[in-house]
């Protein structure tokens, strides 16, 4: 019985891939004689999606991508995901956003380099709306995340993670993630909300950085959520400004609708 090595299964997944233009599947080799069964994959790389992740054809998760805060890209998706970020029990990072948000999600896969893909569920029958998810499974991520205050569940232990940023414009791209998730912009100014904790860093953030006033927090009748608010238009213009101007580069990232309603505020 003829037996190949790494090198010649790779080839022939690279041949086929110029043959017929398209990514093999392990049921190709099974019916194709003129390419080693599957069998033979399974013996040297285990399973035939790690012969198509060795060979270049796909891509995995960047398992480590949050193991350094090396880029204002990052803290911008820290920021987002201790808003809009899921941690499930199976080491699972779910972001479910509004159909309306699906752009958004679009990049932050293509950004991340994500080959995952975005379900579409429609929830009317119970919330009268359509969302969009991302599910990214890694138990890195999950590890990783936790030391920055992104938990299971929302336990409310989190953290607003300054110690991380190294100067302004980091902690300017964590707070536009973290406005982009569970901040709103609106007629009458700029709220936010989330655990006390974080609710209560943020504007210490607005308070240290910008002079701007500190707020009184708002707590719901359950003691889950809390709220601070912004209307006066000196306090706005600060607050936009130092979101916006120090983040110029995180374009490709942002919420370009809540961008826009900025923009109202500050032209």
């Amino acid at each position: 019985m003829k037996t190949f090595n790494e090198s010649e299964l790779i080839a022939h997944l690279l041949r086929f891939k110029n043959e017929y233009g398209r990514i093999p599947k392990s049921k190709d080799f099974k019916i194709n004689p003129d390419y080693p069964a599957p069998y033979h994959y399974k013996k040297v790389f285990k399973t035939f999606k790690n012969a198509l992740l060795k060979s270049g054809l796909i891509h995995d998760v960047d398992h480590n991508y949050w193991s350094d805060m090396d880029s204002l890209e990052k803290f911008y998706y820290l920021g987002f995901l201790m808003g809009d970020g899921y941690i499930r029990d199976d080491k699972t990072v779910r972001v479910k956003l509004s159909i309306n948000d699906i752009e958004w999600l679009d990049n932050f896969k293509q950004n991340l380099h994500i080959p995952r893909k975005i379900y579409i569920e429609d929830e009317r029958p119970h919330r009268n709306s359509i969302s969009c998810s991302l599910n990214i499974t890694s138990e890195q991520w999950v590890s990783d995340l936790a030391n920055y205050g992104v938990v299971n569940n929302k336990t409310g232990i989190e953290h607003f993670p300054l110690e991380y940023c190294n100067s302004d414009q980091e902690i300017a791209a964590l707070c536009l993630g973290f406005h982009d998730s569970d901040g709103s912009i609106h007629d009458g100014g700029f709220s936010m909300c989330g655990s006390y904790d974080v609710v209560s860093h943020y504007q210490q953030v607005l308070n240290d950085i910008l002079g701007v006033s500190r707020n009184s927090i708002f707590t719901n009748s359950a003691k889950t959520l809390h709220n601070i608010h912004y209307a006066a238009k000196s306090d706005l213009k600060k607050i936009g400004n130092f979101l916006y101007q120090n983040n110029v580069e995180l374009n490709n990232c942002m919420l370009h609708r809540k961008r826009a309603k900025w923009m109202e505020f500050l032209t």
